[in-house]
């Protein structure tokens, strides 16, 4: 997996992450379902350094994740 294509599956989760804002801020937790897509979309490898099984992603690219 490389880091564009995890930017790229984050872009895709975007709207449906966008509809469980409202609910996510009512209960002040992240929804397992979410930390799920977010796992299997790969961006908590993002920052992991590939020694360690990450992508060692530009600081740029994890901000644009981020900010999907």
């Amino acid at each position: 997996m490389r880091d564009d294509h995890v930017l790229a599956a984050v872009r895709a989760l975007a709207p449906a992450l966008r509809e469980r804002a409202a609910d996510t801020e009512a209960r002040r937790r992240v929804p397992g379902s979410t930390v799920e897509e977010l796992e299997r979309a790969g961006f908590f490898r993002l920052l992991r350094p590939r020694a360690y099984g990450g992508l060692a992603a530009r600081p740029d690219v994890f901000y644009a994740a981020l900010d999907e």
